[in-house]
């Protein structure tokens, strides 16, 4: 009995995952066959992009570089690596399109540079769907500068994909190179996932976990992460900010309003008030981890329709008001239409399992 309510259980959950419905909240994937010989890597890198709609800037390509690869049915990310493992180039992506379809700067997309061989050394990695997972040892966390073990782990999203948000890490699975078990000394429990600019200036998710006495190498790490998306994306929006003070609008359990509004040639200075209802997110003082958004998520639309927003803030407050000041700079002498910031109440969750061979200390 406890045999057929499993598989009854087991189609269930994969009915779920295959629910249109849900499914047409993530962003499209098209997996990819690439079958060139001895081409101009730009060539290669044009085709790739027009087949998978990876945004690329190939004038950031160094010319002059013939590639040959046979890559079938793999996602748009590993076919990416391949051709530039190939010519001996690296890529990044530092100008997303976000999950709100907000892009970068006009020169933004995956952009290209030289290499050297070792750029390319042995590293856990794998490809699945839209995402770039690795792993790798280390004796030093490069963010608090502590000495000891540590195993970081890291997702990079493809270029246009951007998830909302990461609600958790699992690990499922960590073997030794003779085959000893050692999930135990890996404890991720409780550590949350470090969120590097999403939708910002860079992408990606990093988590650093303590390793107690693991080997020099793992021959197995196996787990998944979770991404959410979201079901539909709403606005708190405050048109003509100009002409006066908008009226304040209830969202994500606070009341947003817009104290102030100044203009001088292209450069904007907008100040934002945020009060949590009975119950609300906000439990500190500091506007960058105490808001329940980020301050870059605050949008202004100027009258030709460029979407400016602010790379740094000033304020402060605390259980009760906060306030933040942005100032942005946009390309023309105009007056903003509407400044707005998005937000999701409900969301989709993106379950990634990955499976890493031969992690080692880098």
């Amino acid at each position: 009995m406890s045999g057929i309510r499993t598989a009854f259980l087991a189609l269930l959950l994969a009915s779920a995952r295959q629910d249109p419905s849900s499914s047409e909240n993530f962003p499209p994937y098209r997996p990819v066959s690439l079958n060139v010989t001895k081409v101009p890597v730009r060539d290669a890198l044009k085709d790739l992009s027009d087949r998978t709609g990876l945004p690329m800037n190939l004038s950031t390509c160094p010319a002059g570089r013939e590639v040959t690869v046979q890559v079938e049915n793999v996602p748009p990310l590993q076919a990416l690596t391949e051709v530039c493992k190939a010519a001996m180039i690296g890529w990044t992506d530092r100008t997303p399109i976000d999950w709100r379809g907000r892009g970068g700067s006009p020169v933004g997309g995956i952009r290209f540079h030289q290499v050297s061989p070792v750029y390319y050394r042995p590293m856990a990695i794998q490809y699945v769907r839209h995402y770039r997972i690795q792993a790798y040892f280390t004796t030093t966390d490069y963010t608090s500068g502590a000495q000891g073990r540590w195993l970081h782990l890291s997702v990079e999203p493809a270029a246009g994909v951007r998830p909302h948000s990461v609600t958790g890490i699992r690990l499922t699975e960590a073997t030794d190179e003779n085959g000893q078990d050692v999930l135990p000394k890996l404890p991720s429990k409780g550590v949350a996932f470090s969120t590097l600019g999403i939708g910002r200036t860079q992408a990606g998710y990093s988590k650093v976990i303590p390793a107690e006495a693991t080997p020099q190498k793992l021959a197995r790490l196996k787990g998944s992460v979770t991404f959410r998306y979201p079901r539909e994306v709403k606005w708190v929006k405050f048109p003509n900010p100009a002409d006066g003070a908008p009226a304040p609008v209830t969202a994500l359990g606070c009341r947003m309003s817009a104290t102030g509004y100044t203009r001088k040639g292209n450069s904007h200075e907008f100040v934002l008030s945020v009060t949590p209802l009975e119950g609300g997110p906000i439990k500190g003082s500091d506007p960058e981890t105490n808001l329940p958004f980020d301050f870059q998520e605050v949008e202004l639309v100027t009258a030709s329709g460029e979407r400016l927003v602010s790379n740094g803030y000033s304020g402060a407050g605390g259980k009760g008001t906060m306030g933040i000041v942005l100032t942005m700079k946009g390309s023309k002498d105009e007056a903003a239409t509407e400044i707005r910031i998005p937000w999701a109440e409900t969301f989709i969750e993106d379950v990634v399992e990955f499976d890493l061979r031969d992690v080692v200390h880098q």
